[in-house]
């Protein structure tokens, strides 16, 4: 067959985003006696075809694989799986093919088929027109085939944890993710750098360095832990005021969770209710915690929607001590657990409805904080641009509030994210030096890749967009974050949109004391639509 006839894409050595390039190669003899045809890997096999010469692993290649291949069995399959499935949810996902949450990212690694290998020299093959690269792979196939350069699998400094997440990289384009087009801020947080990540980490995300990987580890204040279930329906978004926290889960389900209401209760013990989000279709429960009880997590099944929901409660003297509630909805699905840190409790509850609990998110928070009314996030000023297309909520995390906007332009604004830096609500408002994204990116891909933001002392307190029909250009508004928080008089700075100089120029600020939280966007197939802006007081 002819070499690479088929669609690649590559990992190689991009900078700042902790990869390098291989070095020379350090070949094995022809004479090395190669394994078998069929080794086991996963709960799959490896097989290493001897045709065309040019691209079959060497008897020692093959056994270099085959340990990293082991290596992310043992990632994959740890602790039952639950390991990696609470890894996944732990971290930032991004530009998912499918919409896919922690739990369908683990899922797709248990294909039932077997894995083809191929070992060939990045110095005389090129992947997607690249030099360079490690590995190489089919985007989105029904089986399991990937390339390795042979410079990579000799190079005895490369780790065997470092070869098995790219391993992992890898099989990922197999399932269908690709790398975003033109984004390499988004490029970290997409799904197959962060199954990277969970398996060169053994499942466990570091602490915070110049990205906060985890939505835990090092995160102060409040924790927005990962989402379950994917993308159908639209945003709510369920908020505590002063001393609230969840006490307790109201839902209709059958095969699937079908509404949820919060009960909210104060540390005088007086009760509030939410909204009811969803429809009125299944079984009506209710599920409370004591009245010296609050939520401390939930878990449950899950797939394209939450279908099983479990409340789990802690004392609020004593939050180790905790009881599951009796659960509600279809014991069918991927098993979640989504618990708060040690110490926290369940704040807010964000997701998605429709017909069904499409996704449900918690976020977590210090069981002894009280906060001001206007801390939790709302909408500020109007929508700019149209509500057309699917309406995204991107909220940062950790107290934090935005510090730059990241994406795309050709020339008009084609895609939009943004990163966040983290303040844990502790006064004198001082913006982490880590970055972590504000949810998923929104739009079209590719286009030229833009950041623009705020300096390292500064915060969003608000946004400039120029608009005409969809959003053609987005800039920040920013405030030293310090001052902001303490004084009216805070001088504000706006640094030049990003995008086209067409449409109607919209400023947007904060009322005084608040930051740029989150979000409200409407995205396209290759635009973004509209967005409104959703402020908070730190305090």
């Amino acid at each position: 067959m002819n070499r690479f006839h088929w669609l690649w894409t590559c990992m190689v050595g991009l900078s700042g985003l902790g990869t390098v390039a291989c070095g020379a190669p350090v070949e094995g003899g022809s004479a090395d006696e190669p394994l078998g045809e069929t080794e086991n890997a996963f709960k799959n096999s490896l097989s290493f075809p001897q045709s065309p010469s040019n691209t079959a692993c060497s008897g020692p290649q093959q056994t270099t694989i085959q340990t990293f291949a082991t290596f992310l069995s043992d990632r994959i399959y740890e602790n039952q799986g639950n390991s990696m499935r609470d890894c996944l949810n732990d971290t930032f996902l991004s530009h998912a093919n499918g919409g896919e949450w922690g739990g369908d990212v683990w899922n797709e690694f248990n294909l039932n088929v077997t894995t083809q290998v191929y070992c060939t020299s990045n110095l005389t093959t090129t992947c997607a027109n690249v030099d360079g690269w490690w590995g190489c792979a089919n985007i989105g196939i029904s089986g399991e085939r990937v390339t390795f350069a042979t410079q990579f699998v000799n190079d005895p400094s490369v780790s065997v944890a470092e070869k098995a997440s790219l391993f992992a990289h890898e099989l990922n384009h197999n399932y269908g993710q690709s790398d975003p087009n033109g984004s390499e801020t988004e490029y970290f947080w997409s799904i197959q750098e962060r199954a990277r990540s969970c398996v060169r980490n053994f499942n466990a995300l570091p602490a915070p360095g110049g990205v906060a990987e985890s939505r835990t580890n090092g995160m102060p204040g409040e924790n927005e832990l990962g989402y379950i279930g994917r993308f159908g329906g639209t945003p709510f978004e369920l908020t505590s005021t002063g001393s609230e926290f969840a006490s307790g889960f109201t839902v209709r389900a059958n095969a699937t969770v079908n509404s949820l209401q919060v009960r909210f209760t104060d540390s005088a013990g007086t009760n509030r209710s939410s909204v009811v989000v969803g429809t009125s279709s299944g079984v009506l429960d209710t599920r409370n915690c004591n009245s010296d009880e609050v939520v401390v997590g939930i878990s449950g099944r899950a797939n394209g929607t939450v279908n099983r929901l479990t409340v789990r409660c802690g004392l609020r003297s004593n939050l180790a001590s905790v009881r599951d509630l009796t659960p509600s909805g279809d014991n069918v699905g991927t098993p979640y657990s989504t618990m708060c840190p040690a110490g926290k409790a369940v704040r807010y509850v964000r997701g998605r409805a429709g017909s069904t609990i499409d996704q449900i998110r918690v976020v977590c928070d210090d069981i002894g904080k009280s906060y001001f009314p206007n801390h939790a996030p709302h909408q500020s000023g109007s929508l700019v641009g149209s509500a057309s297309g699917k309406l995204f909520g991107l909220r940062c995390t950790g107290n934090g509030a935005f510090s730059s906007f990241d994406g795309t332009v050709s020339p008009a604004l084609k895609r939009l994210g943004g990163m966040c830096r983290a303040t844990g609500s502790v006064v004198p408002i001082v913006p982490s030096s880590a970055l972590h994204p504000a949810s998923n990116w929104l739009g079209g891909n590719g286009g030229t890749a833009f950041s623009n933001g705020c300096n390292p002392n500064e915060l969003m307190v608000g946004v400039q967009l120029r608009a005409a029909g969809s959003i053609n250009a987005i800039g920040p508004i920013c405030a030293d974050a310090t001052g902001w928080d303490a004084t009216s008089s805070t001088p504000t700075r706006s640094p030049a949109l990003s995008g086209s100089t067409s449409g109607t120029l919209t400023a947007v600020q904060c009322p005084v004391f608040q930051f740029l939280v989150g979000l409200d966007a409407w995205g396209g197939a290759n635009t973004v639509n509209g967005v409104t802006a959703v402020c908070a007081d730190m305090r």
